[in-house]
C-alpha cells in the first residue's frame, strides 16, 4: 500500500492568514486617535473577533507581536531596498539614498509609529527595537567610512551622529507635522544632509588631499 501523503499547506495558509489578521488588528489599535484601546493581547484578540487563544498559537508574547507589527511595516515601507542604497558607489549619493528611504518610511507610518515604538520601549522587546536604531547607525557608518577613504574626514563620528539623528522619526516627525507636502519633507532633507556632509567633511579637516577628493563634494546632486 502506498504511503499516504499528508497534504497541510491548507493549514498553513489559514495559520498565515490568522497571523495577518491579528497584525492589521494591533495596527488599527495602534493607531487609532488618542489611544483609546490600551494595547493588550486581549484587545488584539477582541478587535480581530478571536479567541485570546488564537492570539497565543501566533505569538509568544506583547512583545513578539509588536515585533511582527514593525516587520510588517518595515516590509511595506520600503526598507527592503536600503541594501540597494548600501551598494551605491558614491558615498554622498548613498547617504542621501539612505536619507529618501527612512524619510518615505516614516512618512508612510506616521499614524502607527509614535505609538508603536511606545510600546516597544515599554516592552521586553525594547533591546531589540535598539538594535534595529543601531543597525541603522552601522549602516550609516560604513558609508562614512567609505566617504572617508575618498576625503580627509576628521569628524567622522560627529557626521555618523548627526546623520543617524537626522534620520530617525523624532527629525523627520517634526518636519512631518508642519504644513510641508512629503515631497517638500523630502527634499528639505535631502537638503540637509547635503548640508551637513559639506559642513563636516570641510570644517576643521585637513585640506583635501588633491583635486580629485574635492569632486566627490563639488556637486552631490543626483547625476540624471
Amino acid at each position: 500500500m502506498a504511503k499516504r501523503i499528508y497534504d497541510n499547506s491548507g493549514r498553513t495558509a489559514e495559520a498565515e492568514n490568522t497571523r495577518a489578521q491579528l497584525i492589521a488588528a494591533a495596527r488599527k489599535i495602534l493607531s487609532e486617535r488618542g489611544n483609546r484601546t490600551p494595547f493588550s493581547m486581549d484587545a488584539v484578540a477582541k478587535k480581530a473577533g478571536v479567541a485570546r487563544a488564537t492570539v497565543y498559537l501566533q505569538f509568544e508574547n506583547r512583545g513578539s507581536l509588536l515585533e511582527a507589527v514593525f516587520d510588517t511595516i518595515a516590509n511595506e515601507g520600503g526598507l527592503g531596498v536600503l541594501p540597494e542604497a548600501f551598494t551605491e558607489p558614491d558615498p554622498v549619493e548613498a547617504l542621501k539614498k539612505i536619507t529618501s528611504v527612512f524619510v518615505r518610511f516614516w512618512i508612510a507610518q506616521r499614524e502607527v509609529w509614535p505609538r508603536l515604538s511606545r510600546e516597544l520601549a515599554d516592552d521586553e522587546a525594547a533591546a531589540r527595537l535598539t538594535a534595529r536604531s543601531e543597525r541603522r547607525r552601522r549602516g550609516i557608518a560604513v558609508i562614512v567610512g567609505r566617504l572617508a577613504q575618498k576625503l580627509t574626514l576628521d569628524r567622522a563620528d560627529d557626521l555618523i551622529d548627526t546623520l543617524h539623528g537626522m534620520t530617525s522619526y523624532e527629525f523627520v516627525g517634526q518636519l512631518i507635522a508642519t504644513e510641508r507636502s512629503e515631497a517638500e519633507v523630502e527634499a528639505l532633507m535631502l537638503e540637509l544632509v547635503e548640508a551637513v556632509i559639506r559642513s563636516l567633511c570641510l570644517a576643521k579637516s585637513k585640506p583635501l588631499r588633491n583635486d580629485e577628493d574635492s569632486s566627490v563634494l563639488a556637486d552631490p546632486r543626483p547625476r540624471r
